[in-house]
Parts: structure tokens; C-alpha cells; sequence
């Protein structure tokens, strides 16, 4: 039986996401990293403000943040198509693997609306609607009217998954409301 970390319901093992709250399950993993200050992980993003966060509550661990700019890394263009942030932190953290050949781990989040069905919910395509990338107005405007539809407000809130690539064989994956931080301080206790 799987537990939920949104609702802390039980549910079936062959079962992806939750059927009382949509929550994606999944198995955490952990893994033990060496405390010293030559632990590096390359960070694939090169959103300075992500990258400068994760400096923040990390580097306390034990372990340097590396940009994909710190280490020269070619600009890839990802198709970020998951249907979850945790297949799109996959994507990304295979990419760029497969091109540097060092530890690395990606990022993604995803909002939820509570009450909104699954075929509604905005999940890992916030901007996107209909298959259409929304601009800043139309996305104001359409989550307006979907809290409209509650109305006036409604209760929301984000996913984090990270993918972390070790090596080939050390891949970690984790997903929570909880933040990317959290996830370092949980597996490096081992």
C-alpha cells in the first residue's frame, strides 16, 4: 500500500496518483553523499534566482551547487512534455546527463486547484490551456475565471519533484508539497 503525502490516505500499489486528491504517489529514494566540501551537483537550470536559492539551503550540507553556466554546458532545448513535474525533472536531468556525464539533478512544480477535476487541473502546464501557451493577461484571466467558478476564490498548491543523477545506476526521484530543499536534507541523512 502506497501512502499519499497530501491526504495520508492508503492507497494500491499499482496505482499512480491518488483517488481521493489526485496527488501523484511515489517511492522515495535516498542515498548518502559524502560531507565534504567536493561534493558538486550540477544545478540544470540557468534561472539565477533557482539556482541562488538552492545555494542557500544546500551549501550548508556539504555540497556546491554548480550552474549549468559554471561548467560551460551547451545550451539544450528540452521539451518539457511530461504530464507531471516529475517526468519534466526526468527529462531535463536524462538530458543533461547524457551531455555532461556528471551528477546531476533537475527541477520542476505543478499547481493543483483543490476540487477541480483531474482533467482541469493546471498540473505541469500552468501557461498552457487547450494545448495553447497562454500569455501573462490570459493566464490572470483564466485562473480569474476559474475562481469564478468557486466563487471568488479557490485553494491551490504546488508540487516540487526533483531527478538526481549520480551515475547510471544512482538515480533518485522525489515529489512533494515540500520544498527541493527538503529533499537533501532527507537522503543525505541516509
Amino acid at each position: 500500500m502506497k501512502k499519499c503525502p497530501r491526504c495520508m490516505k492508503k492507497d494500491n500499489d499499482d496505482v499512480r496518483f491518488c483517488r481521493h486528491c489526485h496527488t501523484e504517489l511515489f517511492f522515495e529514494h535516498r542515498f548518502v553523499a559524502k560531507q565534504d566540501a567536493r561534493t558538486q551537483l550540477i544545478y540544470g537550470t540557468t534561472n539565477k534566482a533557482k539556482i541562488a536559492y538552492m545555494r542557500e539551503h544546500i551549501t550548508p550540507l556539504g555540497i556546491e551547487i554548480l550552474s549549468l553556466n559554471d561548467v560551460n554546458a551547451p545550451q539544450l532545448n528540452i521539451d518539457e512534455s511530461g504530464d507531471s513535474p516529475l517526468e519534466n525533472a526526468r527529462i531535463k536531468a536524462l538530458a543533461y546527463h547524457h551531455v555532461l556525464r556528471k551528477p546531476v539533478f533537475s527541477c520542476d512544480s505543478a499547481l493543483y486547484i483543490d476540487g477541480l477535476d483531474a482533467a482541469r487541473q493546471p498540473g505541469a502546464h500552468v501557461r498552457s490551456v487547450g494545448g495553447r501557451e497562454l500569455s501573462d493577461e490570459e493566464a490572470i484571466e483564466h485562473f480569474s475565471a476559474l475562481a469564478r467558478e468557486f466563487g471568488g476564490s479557490m485553494t491551490a498548491y504546488y508540487q516540487h519533484a526533483i531527478y538526481l543523477i549520480l551515475d547510471k545506476k544512482r538515480l533518485y526521484e522525489h515529489m512533494g508539497e515540500d520544498g527541493f530543499a527538503a529533499f537533501f536534507r532527507r537522503v543525505l541523512r541516509g
